[in-house]
């Protein structure tokens, strides 16, 4: 049931090839880590792949730089990631303020706390989209908000690492767009949006104590409407509406978890998964059909997924 995602990862071409051949939405980033000997030499070929991918596809990818976090980014690189975003007009995603470990690293190196380190360096002088913010107080939501950074909350992930809980009712309050993400497998397993959902509208709840904290229209909006806002694409996707891509999905509610249907919108963020998804349709074109894949075939994708996963592990 996924239309479009963002994905920080250090083989931008393959990704990119990848997104090309499924005809899904993508923002990508090459990972970027400032403290390798060839840290400079990445940047430079991270600029090269952004500007040789972005607008490909139908103009269904979009390209950031990916610097990976404050404590792998030292200062001299991080401005130079913005010298080349502001040169080339590119956006930035990276991850802030995920553990308690990272304030203490940062603390001690610099002084500071993430969010000062990388206002210091002028990261949020570009479009930023910041996973996790997690370990944030109120005069950085604050700034975080004049700053227009968008947030990438990755719910369940935070709770599997034991992270901690980002302050995702005070980020709304400040009209920071808050889209849900997984983050990657090994931090996750499932993938599934919808359940990432469920656990975000749930986990704020009890760590708030109040049930009417990210309500299930708050919680569809983070996941459709406020995600695009949060990728730079809210012009482009996340609604239906006049001038927007053809972004859609289609559920098969003929199923017992999903009777009866009286809320349609508390059916689909407390009682969906992924697999109910029937259709998905990306800039107008259908992508899965009857619960399907269209372009490829579903059984030699994850034949070869096996085959390589079996690979890898003989290494």
């Amino acid at each position: 049931g996924t239309t479009t995602f963002a994905d920080m990862y250090f083989h931008l071409e393959e990704e990119a090839r990848a997104v090309e051949e499924t005809g899904i939405r993508a923002v990508l980033s090459r990972g970027l880590i400032g403290l390798e000997e060839q840290a400079q030499k990445n940047l430079e070929e991270a600029v090269t792949q952004a500007r040789e991918w972005r607008g490909r596809a139908g103009n269904r990818i979009t390209v950031m730089l990916g610097p990976h976090a404050p404590y792998t980014c030292p200062p001299a690189f991080l401005k130079e990631v913005v010298a080349a975003a502001k040169q080339y007009n590119l956006g930035i995603h990276i991850h802030l303020a995920e553990t308690a470990d990272e304030l203490v690293e940062i603390g001690k190196e610099y002084g500071k706390r993430p969010v000062a380190y990388l206002a210091e360096q002028g990261i949020f002088t570009r479009p930023v989209l910041a996973a996790h913010a997690v370990w944030l107080d109120d005069g950085e939501i604050s700034y975080l908000g004049r700053q227009k950074v968008a947030i990438a909350h990755n719910p369940s992930s935070n709770m599997k690492l034991a992270s901690g809980i980002a302050p995702v009712p005070k980020l709304l309050a400040a009209k920071i767009p808050v889209g849900l993400g997984t983050d990657g497998a090994a931090s996750n397993n499932r993938l599934d949006i919808f359940e990432e959902m469920r656990t975000a509208a749930l986990l704020h709840k009890v760590q708030t104590s109040d049930p009417t904290v990210v309500p299930a229209e708050t919680a569809i909006k983070m996941a459709t409407l406020y995600g695009a806002r949060a990728l730079g694409l809210g012009d482009v996707t996340g609604s239906l509406e006049p001038g927007k891509s053809a972004d859609l999905i289609m559920l098969d509610l003929n199923k017992s978890h999903l009777t009866p249907l009286h809320d349609p919108v508390s059916l689909v963020v407390y009682a969906a998964r992924g697999s109910d998804v029937s259709d998905v349709m990306v800039n107008g074109e259908w992508l899965v059909r009857d619960g399907r894949l269209v372009r490829w075939d579903e059984e030699e994708v994850i034949g070869e997924a096996t085959r390589c996963v079996q690979s890898l592990v003989k290494k």
